[in-house]
């Protein structure tokens, strides 16, 4: 997650929440209560312009892999 922050600030972007979810598969059935507070604070902060979220993939994560969802 550091080098988010750093990314973050480099581009004077606020960070508006962090969700961490550590071996929680989608499949699994088990709640998943980092997802669920992402969905609603993304749903709330798409009604705001200018809203970007970045999504780090784990498979994408060794690589240092980052995409800008606008």
């Amino acid at each position: 997650m550091s080098d988010l922050r750093t990314f973050s600030r480099e581009n004077s972007w606020e960070v508006g929440g962090e969700y961490i979810e550590n071996d929680v598969s989608a499949h699994s059935g088990e709640e998943r209560p980092e997802y669920d507070r992402l969905m609603a604070d993304a749903i709330e902060a798409a009604r705001e312009p200018g809203v970007r979220v970045i999504v780090r993939d784990r498979r994408a994560g060794r690589s240092g892999g980052r995409q800008a969802v606008p």
